[in-house]
C-alpha cells in the first residue's frame, strides 16, 4: 500500500509542476528541452527547412542555372532578375509590395531562396468555371510574375501576378 501511495504521490507532484511549467508559458518540446520565449510564442526547434546561410552562393548554382533555363516561359517573356535572398527578406519584400502573407513557421528565416522576377506583355491563365466545368482563360498584359524558390531544393515556394486584364 505505501508502494502504491508513493506512485500516485510521485505521479501528482510530476503532473504539479508540469501544469506549473504550462501556466509559466513554456513549452515542452519532444526531447524533453523546456523553451521559454519573451513574448509567449513559442519558436520552432526543428525547421522543415533548416538554415542554410553558411553555404556559399556558388553552391546554389545548379538552381540557378535550371531557373535561367526555364522552359515554361510563354512568348515574349524575359527574366528580368534572379536574386539570392533569405526567407526573411524574401517576406519583407512581398509586404512591401503590398503583398500579404503568412509566414511559413516550418522555413528557418536565414534559408536562401532565389526570387525570380518575370515580365511578360501578355499572359493567359486557363481556369475553370465552377458553374459549367468548361475551361476558361484570363489574359493579363503588362504582367509581371515573381516566383520563389528554395535555393537548395529548386522547390517553388510561391507565385504572385500583377498586371491589367
Amino acid at each position: 500500500m505505501k508502494k502504491q501511495l508513493l506512485v500516485v504521490l510521485t505521479a501528482a507532484l510530476c503532473l504539479a509542476g508540469s501544469l506549473a511549467v504550462a501556466q509559466n508559458g513554456a513549452i515542452e518540446r519532444k526531447n524533453g528541452i523546456v523553451e521559454q520565449e519573451p513574448n509567449g510564442i513559442p519558436a520552432p526547434v526543428n525547421y522543415l527547412y533548416p538554415d542554410n546561410s553558411d553555404k556559399k552562393p556558388s553552391d546554389f548554382e545548379a538552381t540557378r542555372k535550371n531557373l535561367q533555363e526555364m522552359r515554361m516561359l510563354q512568348d515574349g517573356a524575359k527574366i528580368r532578375q534572379i536574386k539570392l535572398v533569405s526567407y526573411d527578406e524574401y517576406v519583407k519584400e512581398a509586404e512591401k509590395d503590398g503583398g500579404s502573407i503568412v509566414q511559413n513557421m516550418e522555413v528557418h528565416p536565414k534559408r536562401q531562396f532565389f526570387m525570380v522576377d518575370i515580365e511578360a506583355p501578355e499572359i493567359e491563365i486557363p481556369q475553370r468555371r465552377v458553374d459549367k466545368g468548361e475551361p476558361q482563360s484570363v489574359k493579363i498584359k503588362n504582367a509581371r510574375i515573381k516566383q520563389v524558390y528554395d535555393a537548395e531544393t529548386g522547390e517553388i515556394f510561391g507565385s504572385g501576378i500583377t498586371g491589367s486584364k
